[in-house]
């Protein structure tokens, strides 16, 4: 989302964008995230702090006053080996859950600390659009782990869980992308794709 020169190309969202709200890694205000999202041409944008709705209404304000399409999510780390997931509602239920599923995880941590558990992401998916965000595969021992984990969340997400293919620019971008899309085709999960915005500007 760096970039100042509008495209016209196919209808693009940017989902799993981090704001401020997300603490420590996300840079950005909501008013500058929709601003660069609408000078560089995106159709709409989704929002997904680490473990926080937070930054939501204030998002969904400055997109609305703008024009832009939006979306409401989640990013969801957990805490044991369960990949992290962007979370999205499909509907009003669905909002209702992600904000459950979150409250789990405040309710029995500090102040401050969300922590969660892949029987939370079990209890609450119903109604909830997912996105696996893989870690680094350098070795075929990981892309095997993250399959596997990807594989025992199946029965219950079903048609509900999708794969990102998300661009790391670390020389590895070409080999990682075929070791995803093998997983994908073997899953039968549909990829998306996703810049994993943190910032609206490189200088932030």
């Amino acid at each position: 989302m760096t970039s100042s020169v509008p495209t016209n190309g196919p209808c693009f969202y940017e989902i799993g964008l981090k704001s401020n709200f997300s603490f420590l890694d996300g840079a950005s205000h909501a008013e500058e995230l929709v601003q660069q999202a609408l000078d560089i041409g995106l159709d709409g944008i989704g929002l997904a702090d680490v473990n926080t709705v937070a930054g939501v209404v204030r998002l969904h304000a400055s997109a609305k006053q703008k024009g832009l399409a939006f979306r409401p999510g989640a990013r969801l780390v957990f805490a044991d080996d369960t990949p992290e997931m962007l979370a999205y509602p499909v509907d009003r239920k669905g909002w209702g859950h992600l904000c459950r599923l979150l409250s789990a995880g405040n309710l029995r941590s500090k102040k401050g600390v969300c922590t969660l558990y892949e029987e939370d992401l079990l209890e609450w998916c119903e109604n909830l659009c997912f996105v696996a965000i893989p870690p680094p595969l350098p070795k075929v021992a990981d892309a095997k782990a993250f399959k596997s984990r990807l594989q025992r969340l199946l029965p219950a997400l079903k048609e509900k869980l999708h794969l990102a293919l998300t661009p790391r620019h670390d020389g590895l971008d070409r080999k990682t992308f075929a070791e995803l899309e093998q997983i994908a085709h073997s899953l039968h999960l549909p990829l998306v794709a996703t810049n994993d915005a943190m910032y609206h500007a490189p200088e932030r």
